[in-house]
C-alpha cells in the first residue's frame, strides 16, 4: 500500500494531482440513495441527479436527472412485453463529450459499445402493469380499490418494482423479478425450465406442473450427483478434510434450485457422526474426531436441504495421487 493523495500547494508532488485514474481508485460510484434509477412513466426511467459513476477506469461522470426511454435503445424503437433490459452508461472517450445512457437486451454490453467503454448501471421488466394507488394496492379504471373491470385497467409498461441498480437488487439474476419490500425479491412468473436443469422465470413460458421430470426428486439427483463427481470433494475425502463448503460448491454447480441458507451437511461413516454445516454456516466442530470418521472405507455425506419430502443416493470415490498417475500413465 502506498498514499495515494497528500495536501501539496504548490503541486510539485504528484501525488497531490487529482486525475481520473485516481477519482476511479477512490471510489468507482457514489449514488445519493441505492434506488438512483426509478420507473418515472409507464414507458420511462428517471437517473437521479447527483451520480458520480466511473466507466472503465478512464472516465467519470456526474449525472443531472436524466429522463431514459425507448429513444435510448441500442436496437429497436420500443420495448417488447415480457422482456428484460439493461440500462448502461456509456463514454466516447472525447473529453468534450458528455456520457450516453443506453437501453439494451444484451446483459454484457449494448450494441456499438464494448465492456471497457460502457457500464452496467441497472435494468427492469417491461411486461403487463395493473393499476395501483399510492399505497400499491390494485385499483379499476374508475379508481376503486379492488374494484370490478379491472382488466380495463392493465397495460403495457415498465414494471416499477422491477427496476435495480447495482445498490438495489436481489443476490441472484435479477431478470423477471421485483421487490417486495424488506430486501425481499421474488418472481414475477411462474417457474418454467430453462433448458439446462434450472428454473427461470420469463413471460410467455409454460409453467412446470410437476410432470415433466423437475421434480424435487430429480434436483436432489442432480445435487447428490454433483457432489460425488466433484474432484475438490474426492479430495477431501481422500484427505478427510471434512470441507462442508466444497460440497455446497458442487451442489451449486447442479444448476438444482436450492436454499444455501437452509442447508445442513453430516458426514458419517462407521466411527460416528459429525455436523459439519448448519442452516449454511458452518457448524463447531471436532476435527479430531471428524478425520477419525472420514477415515472410514466407507463415509457418508448427508445434505439436508429442508425442501419437500425426497431423497436422492449416489455412489462416488475419493481421488488419489495414484489415481491421477495411473490414468496419466497409458496412451490410447
Amino acid at each position: 500500500m502506498s498514499r495515494l493523495l497528500v495536501d501539496d500547494v504548490t503541486k510539485t508532488d504528484r501525488r497531490a494531482l487529482l486525475n481520473v485514474n485516481k477519482m476511479a481508485t477512490i471510489s468507482d460510484i457514489v449514488v445519493p440513495k441505492n434506488e438512483y434509477l426509478y420507473a418515472s412513466g409507464a414507458n420511462e426511467l428517471t437517473l437521479l441527479d447527483g451520480c458520480v459513476i466511473a466507466v472503465g477506469g478512464a472516465g467519470i461522470f456526474a449525472t443531472e436527472a436524466t429522463v431514459i426511454t425507448a429513444g435510448n435503445l441500442d436496437v429497436g424503437s420500443a420495448f417488447e412485453v415480457g422482456k428484460d433490459y439493461y440500462v448502461y452508461i456509456c463514454d466516447t472517450r472525447v473529453d468534450a463529450q458528455n456520457e450516453r445512457y443506453v437501453v439494451s437486451l444484451n446483459s454484457t454490453y449494448p450494441a456499438g459499445w464494448n465492456a471497457s467503454d460502457s457500464r452496467k448501471i441497472g435494468g427492469f421488466h417491461y411486461g403487463r402493469v395493473r393499476k395501483v394507488d399510492g399505497n400499491l394496492q390494485p385499483v379499476n379504471s374508475s379508481g376503486a380499490i379492488f374494484g370490478t373491470g379491472w382488466e380495463s385497467a392493465v397495460s403495457n409498461g415498465i414494471v416499477p418494482r422491477s427496476v435495480w441498480t447495482l445498490g438495489h437488487r436481489p443476490k441472484c439474476n435479477p431478470e423477471g423479478m421485483v421487490y417486495l419490500g424488506g430486501g425481499t425479491w421474488i418472481d414475477i412468473y411462474l417457474n418454467s425450465d430453462d433448458g439446462a436443469y434450472g428454473l427461470k422465470s420469463e413471460y410467455g413460458c409454460a409453467p412446470m406442473t410437476g410432470t415433466e421430470g423437475m421434480n424435487w426428486y430429480t434436483f436432489t439427483e442432480r445435487l447428490a450427483k454433483s457432489v460425488v463427481s466433484s474432484d475438490l470433494v474426492k479430495a477431501s475425502m481422500f484427505s478427510c478434510d471434512p470441507h462442508w463448503g466444497r460440497v455446497m460448491i458442487a451442489m451449486g454447480c447442479s444448476k438444482a434450485p436450492f436454499r444455501p441458507e437452509h442447508v445442513d451437511i453430516y458426514f458419517r461413516s462407521a466411527a460416528g457422526e459429525v455436523l459439519a454445516c448448519i442452516r449454511g454456516e458452518a457448524a463447531p466442530l471436532d476435527m479430531d474426531k471428524a478425520q477419525k470418521i472420514l477415515d472410514q472405507k466407507e463415509v457418508v455425506i448427508d445434505v439436508d436441504l429442508h425442501e419437500g419430502d425426497q431423497q436422492a443416493v449416489c455412489w462416488g470415490c475419493d481421488l488419489t495421487a495414484d489415481y491421477i498417475k495411473i490414468n496419466g500413465s497409458y496412451r490410447s
